[in-house]
Order: structure tokens, then sequence, then C-alpha cells
């Protein structure tokens, strides 16, 4: 049976389901435990509240990676949105002025403020979006405080009430946070919810799998602020009155404290920790012991302080998440297999293209690759099974042809590339060479979108592509390696497999499912599809790499360094898929600085000195280029030596590299 959707890309989600439903039996019970009176359950209101804010942030920021501290702002600016418009249209018409729309317009202000920070803040992360929103944050309170005539400023504003009893306002509450619960989770057994986990994990690399980040961030913006807004007003109109506290970076800050404690990347743990601690806070106010009365106020803030800071430091997923993944089968998944770290591959990845024959010998070198006149052999003797490939160009599109044209680069008033030209036909495998700091990696950047160049052009098929995003592009068919392997390391190696997959146009789970297994099966990592990419070896990440862009199956791989840092076996294997792809009319460009490796596979080779390409051809033509031996040996070596000597230097030279 092929695993659903829900059960390859969120295991933890089934449990979620189990979990809200214990969750919302608690909720159902609470008045009739320990609710009982009006005090109790105005505080349960505002626990409901408090768990809808921290899952929806746990959500934001645990989930999807975007740490942002307008959370409570938006729903602020929520609440005194439906109110005012409730103040201004309840005399004038009854029904435009109605509790109802009130709640619909203060949703509204929330998710419109939201979708603009989104927009507004797409090329800020970590410590730069945080800044910003807080920013924000301090700006909304003190309009709030400011704009008195609207606002009512430091004296509050009325709110019109929602009717009803205080009873029948917890059971709206508790059911809207069940409500909101079961959306959250919904979301997550998704394919959106699995880009949202790997942007989280790899920004560039989830780009670079055909996941449309910036508009992925826009709308878990707008997500996450229509919640909030929904909840806000909902919970604002179960009070008189509105005040600039409930702005205020306290509030805030609890909201955070609550998701840490019960577990940031957990939506449900984060709400259940907020409900709880919510009624912790209330009850410390004072506490009796006998004739002894001890009034804590503000001290049981420090307290709780402290409890943030043993959880940071002890339990660093929170204090619910063991449960949660007990109940999840995490417990019983850890105890699969690992495979070991050693320096030295096991026997089954020695030969990742051939389960029956012994591969190449950890010195062996490289076959070279035919040239155009001789079709290339079965050096890879186990071909990529035909599940695997989408057949991108069988589709009538015809060879690719990558055409770069005096492409420049300038950071500031620095010239990173100059003028480079050259054209890449299928099928092919190109070595990319050159001294460090020659543009190799900016020029890797701007084939595959992450930069815009200040000059030239890019033509893809035909098509000018510079300036896409990087997601475009990988949906045209260029899919790229890092130099340091970028998995998503919190995913399984499976999923790590699923988001290219899931991320093409017309994807169902059951296919993508099946092609990641393929995948997995053909480099020999099938025993590690529900490990966790983190546990990999570093060998073993460059595999998943590979595999991730087999699951993309581009018309041009860019691989930076696929040798560096691997056992000579595993080298001999990677080697051997690289052969494969050119076999099945791929278009290879290698950045390495392994030289014997590069010029074994290469039928051709480019060479960058100083941004500028100095070098085009087959190897043995590069191998004696003048320009080419100066670049790395230097003009006065090349100038004290004589021919001989300098050819021998060149290829110690070039070995040393």
């Amino acid at each position: 049976m092929v695993p659903t959707g829900w059960q390859a890309a969120a295991p933890r989600a089934r449990a979620g389901h189990l979990l809200v439903a214990g969750l919302l039996v608690v909720l159902l019970a609470a008045p009739l435990v320990g609710l009982s009176s009006s005090y109790r359950l105005s505080v349960g209101h505002l626990a409901c509240y408090m768990a809808i804010l921290a899952a929806t942030w746990s959500l934001l920021a645990g989930v999807a990676g975007q740490f942002s501290f307008a959370h409570v702002a938006l729903a602020g600016l929520a609440g005194y949105g439906g109110a005012i418009w409730g103040n201004l249209w309840a005399p004038v018409h009854p029904l435009l002025g109605s509790v109802g729309v009130q709640i619909l317009v203060g949703t509204l202000v929330a998710w419109v403020v939201g979708s603009l920070l989104g927009l507004l803040l797409l090329r800020l992360r970590a410590a730069y979006l945080a800044l910003f929103t807080i920013a924000f944050a301090e700006i909304a309170r003190l309009v709030i405080v400011a704009e008195a005539q609207w606002t009512g400023g430091r004296l509050s504003l009325r709110v019109m009430e929602l009717p009803g009893s205080d009873l029948a306002h917890y059971y709206l509450l508790a059911g809207l946070l069940v409500v909101v619960l079961a959306v959250i989770y919904g979301l997550l057994a998704s394919r959106t919810g699995l880009f949202l986990r790997a942007m989280r994990e790899e920004y560039g690399a989830a780009a670079a799998m055909g996941v449309p980040v910036t508009r992925l961030k826009v709308f878990i913006f707008s997500f996450t602020s229509a919640l909030v807004g929904l909840a806000a007003s909902v919970y604002f109109h179960t009070v008189p009155r509105l005040v600039p506290e409930n702005l205020d970076f306290l509030q805030m800050s609890l909201v955070i404290a609550y998701a840490v404690i019960g577990g940031l990347e957990h939506p449900l743990a984060a709400a259940v920790a907020a409900a709880t601690m919510t009624f912790v806070l209330e009850f410390l106010r004072r506490i009796g012991w006998g004739p002894w009365v001890i009034d804590l106020g503000v001290w049981r803030y420090a307290a709780f302080g402290v409890l943030v800071v043993l959880t940071v430091r002890f339990a660093r997923n929170g204090l619910l998440v063991p449960l949660f993944n007990l109940l999840a089968g995490e417990a019983a998944r850890r105890r699969e297999t690992v495979a070991p770290r050693d320096a030295a591959p096991p026997p089954a990845l020695r030969t990742p293209l051939d389960a029956s024959s012994p591969g190449p010998g950890p010195t062996a070198r490289p076959a070279a690759p035919p040239t155009p006149a001789a079709p290339l052999q079965a050096t890879a003797r186990r071909t990529l099974p035909a599940v695997v490939r989408r057949g991108r160009s069988g589709a009538g599109r015809g060879p690719i042809d990558l055409v770069v044209q005096d492409l420049s680069m300038r950071f500031g008033g620095h010239q990173v590339l100059n003028g480079v030209s050259l054209t890449l036909r299928q099928p092919t495998i190109c070595g990319l060479i050159g001294p460090n700091g020659s543009g190799k990696t900016t020029l890797t950047n701007l084939l595959t979108g992450v930069y815009q160049p200040t000059g030239g052009a890019i033509h893809l098929r035909g098509e000018r592509v510079d300036g896409l995003p990087p997601y475009a592009l990988a949906r045209r068919g260029v899919g790229r390696t890092f130099q340091i392997p970028a998995v998503f390391s919190r995913l399984t190696v499976l999923e790590n497999l699923l988001v290219p997959g899931l991320a093409a146009p017309g994807s169902t789970w059951a296919a993508e499912v099946a092609r990641a297994r393929e995948a997995l099966r053909f480099l020999k990592l099938e025993h590690l599809a529900r490990e966790r990419a983190r546990a990999l070896s570093g060998g073993q990440k460059k595999l998943l790499e590979l595999a991730r862009l087999l699951m993309l199956d581009p018309d041009i791989y860019i691989l930076d360094e696929p040798f560096a840092g691997v056992h000579p076996a595993l080298k001999e294997a990677i080697s051997a898929f690289i052969l494969e792809l050119r076999a099945q009319g791929k278009a290879l460009i290698i950045i390495e600085h392994d030289m014997e490796t590069i010029f074994g596979l290469s039928e051709r080779l480019l060479v960058l000195a100083n941004g500028r390409l100095i070098a085009d051809g087959d190897p043995a033509t590069v191998r004696r280029d003048r320009a080419v031996i100066e670049a790395y040996l230097g003009r006065e070596e090349d100038e004290a030596q004589p021919a001989p000597t300098r050819a021998r230097s060149w290829e110690e030279g070039m070995a040393d590299a």
C-alpha cells in the first residue's frame, strides 16, 4: 500500500488528531470541574485565546521559520479595527454595526496588514525579520495610544460584547481553538506543510528544489494573520473594553514563552502549554498558606522566566513534545538501525548503481567519457529506473540549450564576473574549474537564479531567464547541489525527496512516494528512508542531494564539489552516477577541485580566473593552455622554469588543488 500524503509527510499528524480530540473533551468538561465562577470562566476565555496565539505563532515561527514579533500587535489591531467600525456604524445602521460584522472587519484588518507585512519582509530573515517586526509592533502600540479620538488612547475603548453568558462565550472560544488546531494540522499534513518545514530548514535549497518560497512566505504571514485576527476579534468582543496594553511586548513575550515551553515546532503542544500556563499565572497572583498570604504580583513572571530558561537548557524541544512523539510512534522509529558514520562506507554504498557486481577499487581512476563520435558505454551498469524520470525533454520540447552572453556581476565596487559567455547543449559533462575566488560560485548562483546579473543575459531554450527566482529556474529544468550539502535536516530522508517531487505542477502524493522510493533504492539509501537527514554521514548527505535532483529531474545538473570530502569508493559511485545521467541525455556542469576526477570525467572544461573565462575546450587542450597554467601556478614560476618542467609542475599543481 502506498503511503498517503498524511502518512508520508507528517507522521505526527495522526497523533495530532487524537490529541485534538482529547483536548476537546477537556475543554468541554472544564466548566463542570473547575470553571464554576464568572472569574474562572473569564480566565478560561483568556486561556483559549492565548492558546490560539501560541499555536499560530508556533506554525509561523517554529514550523515555517518566520520569527515574527508582530503576532500580538496584529491581534490588537484586529480588536481595535472591529471596535472602531462598530462605534462608527452602530448608530447609523444596526446591521453594519453588528458584532458579527465587527468580527469580520477585525479579521480582515489583521489579514490585510499581515499580508502586507509578508510582502515587505520577503528579503528579511532571522535577526533582521525579528527586529523589523519588533519595530512594527511598537509603532502599532504607539499609534493606538496617540490616536485617542478613535481608539480612546490610554483610557480604553468601549467594545460591543457578544450576546450570551460567560459560559457560552467560553464554549465559543474553546470551539474556535479546536477548529484552529484542526486547520493547522490539516495544513501540516498537506504538501504546503512539507514545503514550510523545508523552507525553515534550508531556504535556498527549498527554492532550488522548485518550492515557491516567496509566495509561501507571504502565504504563511497572511494565513496566520487571518487566524489571529479571527481569534482576537471574537475574544475582544467578550470583554467590555480594549486597552493599549493588549499590544505590548509583555503579551508577545508570553506567547513566545508558551510556545517554547510546550514545543516550538508543535502547535498543539504550544496551545496546551499556553492554556495551562495562563491559569497558572492567574492563580499565582496571590498564594494563601493558612494565615499567610503572599501577593506575588509581577514577581510571578520571574518564576515563569526561570521555567523558560530551564526548558531551553534541558528540554530544547519543549516539555510536552516527548509525550506527543511517543504517541506518534517516534520512539519506535528511533530504534531503527542507523548506518554507521565511519570513514569507509558500508559495502552497500560502494556501488550504488549496481547491486550485483563489485565496484571499482578505491584508487581506481574514473573511466574517461566518450567523445561525441563514440556512444557512451554502459559504465553505470544499472539503468536509472523509468519511474524516476519525468521525461521533461521527451515531452516535445527538444534538447536544451543554455546560452550565456557577456555575463557580468558586480558587488559594490568589486567586479566578480566580467564578460563570461558560453553555450551548453545536451548531453554533455562540462567541468568548471578555477582558483579560489575566480567566480565559480557566483556563476553558479547566477545560472540558478540566486543572483541577478548586473550585465549580460542568460537564455534557456531561447527564453531569457536571468532575473527569474530559483524555483522558476528549477521548474524550467535547472537543478543544483551545494558545496556544503544543504539537506533538510529535521525532515526524514523520504520527505527530503518528496519536496522537489511535490513541488512539480500536477504531482500526486502516491506517484511521488513511488518515485522517491525508486530513487532511494537506486542510490542504496532505501534503508534510511525514515531516518532524519541530520543523522546521515557527509557522504550519505551528498547522495541524498543527488537523489533530490533525481526527483526534480532537471535537464541541466549543476553539481558543486560533489567529490569533496567523500570516501574514494563513494567517489567512484558518484562518478558512475554522473555517467549514467549523461547516458540519459542530461547536461552536467561540475564545479570541482579534485583535478584527477574532473579531468577523467569531463568532455569539456571551463576555466575561470579573476572573473573571466580564460579557457573553454577539451581537457587535453585545457591542460596545456598557457593562460590556465599561469592562473594556477603564477607567472613568475612559469617564466622561471623550462617548458618540460613547467608541464610537470602544472600536473602536480592541479593534483594538489
